[in-house]
């Protein structure tokens, strides 16, 4: 449960991570003009591009910083997949012995069906 609970945490942070690396990155985008004829301020173009720079090297940091994390992840995942293999297996054999159990309760019946019918044959004999 441990496992599923810090993995409901991380998968929040990578998103919002994520989200807020996409604004950014739109944000500088939308500053570049990518039209004929366009023409653009020298000193505002390279601040975008200073900008775009710096979210860059920020991104680098922040997947640097995460490795770890990611690798967590990754054994997070890995754990979580054995437990499923495990719980499908579980399933499985818990669907036969059901099974077994819907068979054993037909035969019981049957048993007491003919013990009924036995004993009233017993009875009229005597």
């Amino acid at each position: 449960m441990k496992a599923l609970e810090s993995w409901a945490d991380m998968e929040r942070q990578h998103s919002s991570a994520i989200s807020m690396t996409k604004e950014c990155l739109h944000a500088v985008v939308c500053k570049v003009p990518l039209v004929e004829g366009a023409e653009v301020d020298a000193q505002s173009a390279s601040m975008a591009l200073r900008h775009a720079s710096e979210l860059t090297a920020s991104i680098k940091t922040m997947l640097t910083a995460s490795s770890p994390g990611i690798e967590k992840t990754v054994s997070l995942v890995s754990e979580l997949a054995e437990v499923v293999a495990q719980e499908k297996l579980l399933l499985e054999e818990c669907i036969e012995l059901f099974r077994m159990i819907s068979i054993l309760e037909i035969q019981e019946r049957s048993l007491m069906c003919y013990i009924i019918e036995l004993n009233s044959q017993l009875r009229q004999i005597q």
